[in-house]
């Protein structure tokens, strides 16, 4: 069987190797010269020339090196890697190409190409495309925009609600928030004390400079109230000339003293004095009024 040549890859000596040799240790050899390991089957050169050949007391102390004393841990070490690398001669799924075959040749198995360098999605890149994808577009903004003014109507409307002093101050508030109501159908403070009448009045005059009203008030609303103010106007030919606020404590009789609502569909009793000459007024208006 005819020798090899090999060069040591790190101090370019070259080796005389046999077959056998090679065969025994996988291939690797170690430089006598620098004491470098490395693969001869890697390192194999065409004999051009007999006479370059070294003498074989190298080639011996390689041959002692690897093949004639290996050491028990590098013999261990040796077959651990075997192991490891046996399983590149496992036979793929369902074929019979073993798995260095197959990775090695995955763009002939495969229909679909493997890209070696993909396209990196950068969170710049990203924002940037969703930005363009998503901008708002009129309908948006008119959507949201509606959403806002509707927030601002309700707030609005609580504040007025919890502010009744408001629509007195401002007729033209007080006009715009009836409206609003009567569309929505609720009833304001207002609409429901106006169903609170006082009836079967009768004046009386103590004297002169005295002016004393009694009569019946009756809640028609569906729930109690709170006790209303009463509210009088004394009239001269059809001009209001006076008015006056009576309280629950001025108005109610002895026997409902301290009664704080008006229930349901139940006459409450009242009763006040005036002090007016009853030559002032021809007539007089009574009405109960949110307190």
């Amino acid at each position: 069987m005819p020798n090899k040549q090999t060069r040591c890859p790190n101090c370019q000596t070259i080796y005389k190797v046999s077959v056998p040799q090679l065969t025994v240790a996988q291939g690797m050899v170690c430089c006598a010269k620098c004491d470098f390991t490395f693969n001869a089957l890697s390192n194999i050169v065409k004999i051009q020339n007999p006479d370059l050949m070294v003498l074989d007391e190298p080639v011996k102390k390689v041959s002692n090196h690897f093949f004639v004393e290996p050491s028990s841990e590098a013999h261990q070490s040796t077959q651990d890697i075997f192991k490891v690398l046996e399983i590149f001669n496992h036979k793929v799924e369902n074929s019979n190409i073993d798995l260095l075959t197959y990775l090695n040749n995955l763009n002939y198995f495969s229909h679909e190409p493997i890209n070696a360098n993909p396209s990196l999605n950068l969170y710049s890149n990203a924002h940037q495309l969703n930005k363009d994808r998503y901008r708002p577009t009129f309908k948006y903004y008119l959507f949201w925009g509606g959403i806002n003014f509707i927030l601002c109507l309700v707030f609005l409307f609580q504040y007025i609600w919890h502010n009744p002093y408001l629509l007195k101050e401002h007729p033209f508030l007080n006009n715009g928030f009836n409206r609003l109501n009567s569309s929505l159908g609720i009833e304001t403070l207002e609409q429901r004390y106006q169903q609170i009448s006082a009836s079967q009045i009768i004046v009386d005059y103590p004297n002169d400079a005295m002016v004393e009203f009694s009569g019946v008030l009756n809640n028609s609303y569906d729930k109690s109230l709170k006790m209303p103010l009463l509210q009088l106007n004394l009239l001269s030919d059809g001009e209001i000339i006076s008015t006056a606020i009576i309280p629950p404590s001025q108005y109610l009789i002895t026997s409902l003293q301290g009664i704080e609502r008006i229930p349901s569909d139940s006459p409450f009793y009242f009763q006040f004095t005036v002090i007016k000459p009853k030559k002032q007024f021809d007539n007089y208006q009574i009405a109960a009024i949110e307190p």
